[in-house]
């Protein structure tokens, strides 16, 4: 029975490798490459809490913390085959509601600098130039991330820290000016009453390479 059973498997196999003219086709191991993306965000919170009418606020983040080795590593993905690393997108949100039921900010703006340090001790590297434009936003309860509209010459600034951060990774010197401070300005509503709420950004990173993989055909 057993011997039956095995004689069986081996004339489905030899029919599923057969074609017509009677040819046995035998698979053949091929080389492909394939492409890979590995997503990081980098988030960073502000307060603006004592704000009166203008709403005016800078903090800094280290765009080195995205971690591009460990991002790679978790996708599989060699530094040697990544192609490109590059923002695909700045999201915001409110993360702490402000107790004022009118509450809003408006002809809010954002713009990027980079550096090295963090606070007063910052020291710029680069000119600011604005990443985000021309939005309002009711702070009066929490919400969830929207889509910033971005500007260009933002985004080229982040790209550039970016790639200068993936050619360390590839062992090619070290990025000292990894700090990107944010400037936020706009119109906080209503006049004449302190603001209390607490809002988030976050920079979200693609990176693509190309893995090589066998396939077979």
């Amino acid at each position: 029975m057993r011997r039956n059973a095995l004689l069986s498997l081996l004339a489905l196999v030899l029919t599923a490798l057969t074609v017509q003219g009677g040819c046995v086709i035998i698979p053949e191991v091929k080389s492909k490459f394939v492409e890979l993306v590995a997503s990081g965000t980098v988030c960073d919170t502000l307060e603006a809490a004592g704000v009166l009418n203008t709403h005016d606020d800078v903090d800094d983040v280290d765009l080195g913390s995205l971690n591009i080795p460990a991002l790679l590593d978790d996708a599989g993905i060699d530094v040697s085959d990544v192609d490109s690393i590059a923002v695909f997108g700045i999201t915001y949100k409110t993360t702490r509601p402000d107790p004022d039921p009118a509450r809003e900010i408006v002809n809010g703006q954002v713009t990027v600098q980079r550096g090295s340090g963090t606070g007063p001790a910052f020291v710029p590297t680069t000119a600011e130039v604005v990443v985000i434009s021309s939005f309002d936003q009711v702070v009066n309860a929490a919400t969830t991330d929207q889509t910033a509209p971005v500007s260009a010459a933002g985004i080229a600034l982040l790209n550039d820290l970016l790639q200068d951060l993936l050619d360390e990774a590839k062992g090619q010197g070290v990025v000292l000016d990894r700090v990107i401070r944010y400037h936020v300005t706009g119109t906080s509503n209503p006049q004449g009453v302190e603001s209390d709420f607490a809002w988030r950004i976050c920079v979200k990173v693609n990176i693509k390479g190309e893995v090589e993989v066998d396939v077979v055909e």
